[in-house]
């Protein structure tokens, strides 16, 4: 079983690599003046209402036009439910398992802001499937797949929240 492992990982870190350089060479399509819809990645830390709430406020949106998707990573199988994405979820190649998860990345997204506090293989797979407009999220080993990048070593929410409403405020200002 370990070996078994230890190949689907390579062979999910490959897919990355090559998901990666797609990524980076695709031209960037810029932010919209009005945000429309929203994909919000987290990994179980954050106050999820609260911080919907603030971004709700942020980007002039209901908090029903937020998507929500958390990363569990030691997240039993008999607990599972949907928005809630595990290792599980993911096949051989990095490929999602999961209809819902898959339908809710294939969405075309306004902006997409990433909560994950650490680096890991399987949020790095999300981010890659999701078609957002805008990226955002922490300073981390992969900044290229972000648009807009806030580095804070302790990985503080609110702190992330005050960046993007400063920089979407100058962002918009300049559309």
């Amino acid at each position: 079983m370990f070996f078994f492992n230890t190949v689907k990982r390579k062979t999910q870190r490959y897919s990355l690599r090559k998901g990666y350089a797609r990524i980076v060479e695709a031209p960037h399509k810029g932010l919209s003046k009005k945000t429309s819809s929203l994909l919000v990645l987290f990994d179980g830390t954050c106050q999820r209402e609260a911080t919907l709430q603030k971004l709700s406020d942020i980007f002039n949106l209901e908090v029903a036009n937020i998507t929500c998707l958390v990363f569990n990573n030691k997240l039993p199988k008999m607990q599972k439910i949907p928005p809630v994405v595990c290792p599980e979820d993911f096949g051989f190649f990095g490929k999602l398992r999961s209809e819902d998860i898959r339908t809710i990345l294939t969405n075309t997204y306004d902006v997409l802001i990433n909560y994950s506090k650490e680096d890991n293989l399987y949020t790095n797979l999300l981010l890659l499937n999701a078609k957002a407009l805008f990226r955002i999220g922490f300073s981390d080993r992969y900044r290229e797949m972000y648009h807009l990048t806030i580095l804070d070593k302790s990985d503080n929410c609110e702190v992330l929240n005050e960046a993007v409403e400063k920089y979407i405020r100058i962002l918009n200002k300049g559309l």
